[in-house]
């Protein structure tokens, strides 16, 4: 089942960044990198945020999503202290993607209101009457690896001002909000009139169409 077209409120054409000419090499920078999870992996900034003096921002970060929450402990053998780390793979490099990808703002501050959609990789043991992930990474560490991500950006005071969430899994082309490949769409808004619904999702729907139009640019151009 493919997601259907998306339809919804758009921006003016003044207020919308422009896709053209931001384009990544993605093949060259996934080579300059060293190989990743994926050819999009964390680090490819692509078109797609979306912020300025307004309440709110929306943006794109490609890369394979990571849970944050399991700890793992050792002894520091030179202070005899014991240590807490999060012990998923890749969450570093994942969390620095969502920062190199977040907007310059504006700074948030609350009630805010946050919609997420991580797109994550369809496994190929998957059925075909399956249309939602239902395993692991549990969504709530996903959530929480990107709300520090946000606040290590800068972009809301503290992720204790978000009143209302809305979060998704869901693989590429089995939902309306989709990336085209592994990664999440993170667009907040703060709470302040009637209309903060209605201005979410015109951010979040203007950085997909963004991330779209970057990818069929791509896609041409390979």
């Amino acid at each position: 089942m493919r997601a259907p077209q998306l339809a919804g409120p758009r921006l003016p054409a003044s207020a919308r960044p422009d896709p053209l000419g931001r384009v990544p090499d993605v093949q060259a920078l996934s080579e300059q990198r060293g190989g990743l999870d994926t050819v999009w992996g964390p680090g490819l900034r692509v078109p797609g945020a979306l912020g300025g003096a307004m309440s709110g921002w929306a943006f794109v970060t490609l890369g394979l999503p990571v849970s944050q929450g399991s700890k793992k402990g050792f002894v520091n053998p030179k202070t005899g202290r014991a240590i807490l780390v999060d012990s998923a793979k890749g969450l570093k490099p994942w969390r620095q993607a969502v920062v190199a990808s977040a907007p310059a703002g504006p700074c948030l501050d609350g009630p805010l209101a946050v919609r997420l959609v991580f797109t994550l990789p369809r496994p190929a043991s998957a059925r075909k009457s399956e249309t939602r992930p239902c395993v692991r990474p549990d969504i709530e560490k996903l959530t929480r690896a990107v709300f520090d991500s946000a606040t290590d950006a800068g972009l809301w005071k503290d992720d204790s001002r978000v009143a209302e969430l809305r979060a998704t899994k869901t693989w590429p082309g089995y939902h309306p909000y989709a990336l085209e490949v592994p990664g999440v769409l993170f667009g907040a808004v703060e709470m302040t009139d009637d209309d903060w619904s209605l201005d979410l999702t015109r951010y979040v729907e203007e950085a997909l169409m963004c991330h779209r139009s970057a990818w069929e640019q791509t896609k041409g151009s390979a």
